[in-house]
């Protein structure tokens, strides 16, 4: 038999309410133990008065028979505090209906966050890195996490094509996405492509600073292999210095040292980034035959 609290609300305060002898009858028409003969009923013996140290007394109800020379056979007691119950039971509901919206919403954040590809859903066990023959990579990878975790704002990852860069600016908007954060990653070309795409709007060009601008993290990959107009060097001051000033989490990736990325962007942007920022060095041997 299953617990009994559904008919323990009409024995409250030690007394049967108006409606015991429908609940008992209900009972003893139901409950009847195949294991005994056919005259035995199987019901309430008695109700024992309990006390939870949170709600008080409560009465328990003592399911079983009398066998033929009169003794009492009890097949169950639910002692539980049936509101303590109720209050476990709503919390598991709210557990359950909670962790679907989580998935829900980790799902949608994934969908939506601008890693394609080979890319799509990587995590930190993709970037792989020998602890004795690679201490860099383990570096820069707990580096990007330290990020993630806001230790610091901004984090600029440099070195030649090939040594991972794009591996773990993916990896890190995922996991930002799986932490429930909104977080968007985009290279420099197609931010500035996305812009264009709404020239003939002005009013558009605005909502989108807004809509870079106001993502809890922002991975921009492969700085500097854009042209490098005076249009797109305003756009992305404009956005670094919405983010700035919002206190968002910006990670930049580059094939860049830290020279040409300062005549690249200009002092007053890379001092922007610099203000609760690191730069990761990614100086191992490219993953493919690249030479930067």
């Amino acid at each position: 038999m299953g617990g009994l609290s559904p008919h323990l609300s009409c024995l409250e305060g030690g007394v049967l309410m108006d409606n015991q002898n429908q609940v008992l009858d209900g009972i003893m028409k139901n409950l009847i133990d195949e294991n005994s003969p056919s005259e035995v009923r199987t019901g309430i013996l008695r109700v024992n008065r309990l006390e939870c140290p949170v709600h008080g007394l409560y009465s328990s109800l003592v399911i079983g028979y009398r066998s033929e020379d009169g003794r009492e056979v009890v097949i169950e007691e639910d002692k539980r505090c049936h509101h303590c119950v109720r209050e476990e039971e709503e919390k598991q509901r709210q557990h359950i209906a909670y962790e679907q919206y989580k998935e829900k919403r980790i799902t949608e954040l994934l969908a939506d966050n601008g890693v394609t590809g080979i890319f799509e859903g990587v995590g930190y066990d993709s970037f792989i890195a020998d602890p004795l023959q690679e201490p860099g990579k383990l570096h820069v990878r707990g580096m990007v996490m330290a990020w993630l975790s806001g230790s610091f704002r901004n984090i600029i990852l440099s070195g030649k094509p090939g040594t991972g860069k794009t591996l773990l600016a993916s990896i890190a908007i995922n996991e930002a996405s799986r932490i429930m954060r909104p977080a968007f990653y985009t290279t420099e070309q197609k931010l500035y492509r996305t812009f264009r795409a709404v020239l003939q709007y002005p009013e558009k060009e605005g909502q989108l600073v807004k809509q870079f601008a106001a993502f809890d993290f922002l991975a921009i990959d492969e700085l500097g292999r854009s042209a490098g107009t005076e249009y797109e060097a305003r756009l992305l001051a404009e956005i670094i210095d919405d983010r700035y000033k919002g206190n968002k989490a910006t990670l930049f990736s580059t094939n860049m040292n830290h020279e040409e990325l300062t005549a690249y962007l200009g002092d007053n942007v890379i001092r922007r980034i610099a203000v609760s920022g690191r730069r990761a060095k990614c100086d191992w041997p490219p993953y493919r035959g690249v030479q930067g």
